[in-house]
Parts: C-alpha cells; structure tokens; sequence
C-alpha cells in the first residue's frame, strides 16, 4: 500500500491506493490553462494573490514544478493585462484555497 503526502498550508492529507503505482488523486488537481484579464493583484497574509475574470489565484513557489521566483511573478502582474496561465491544484473557498500559477504569458 503506498500512500501520497499532500501539503496545503499547515494541513496534511494522506491518500492511500492499492494499486502497483503511484496514482495522487485526479479530480480537480489536474493542470488548467486560462486566457485571463487581471483585474486586481494583492498580497494577503504572505500569499500573492491575483484577480481575473476567470476567478482568482494564487503565486506560490512550488518544487513540484521547479519554480522559484514567485516575488518577480508577482510583481511583473499588471492590472488590465491579459496573460495565457497554466494553473495546478484546486479552488476551495471553504479552506481558503486557490489554484497555483504554475507558468505565466504575457499577451499584447
């Protein structure tokens, strides 16, 4: 039985399969991609957090993806600006939990 750890803020989920690989769970933790208008961006309790059209996100480093630079991300965001996203995770307003922006596009 092989289990996978998931982190999200100071909460841990474990999730257990019998099946012979690794499988995290699929539903609503897959990668989307969005073309978003930003419409506001604000830092909240050490989160960067951008508004759109689309709903709202978050900027977080993730080793996952190798991505580092959240604070130069967040700060080339532009209100008014269209960008193409690739988001990874999920939107919970319960747990106050947003899908990551995992790579970014501007567009003219």
């Amino acid at each position: 039985m092989y289990s996978f750890l998931s982190t999200c803020r100071n909460i841990v989920v474990v999730y257990a399969t019998d099946n012979t690989e690794l499988n995290p769970p699929q539903r609503g933790n897959n990668k989307s991609t969005f073309i978003v208008n930003v419409t506001g961006i604000e830092r909240v309790d050490g989160q960067y957090l951008i508004y759109t059209n689309e709903g709202t996100f978050k900027i977080e480093d993730s080793l996952i993806f190798g991505r580092f630079n959240s604070s130069d991300v967040y700060g080339m965001m532009k209100k008014g600006k269209y960008y193409r996203i690739k988001t990874f995770g999920v939107r919970s307003g319960f747990l106050s939990m947003y899908q990551n922006i995992i790579e970014i596009e501007a567009l003219e």
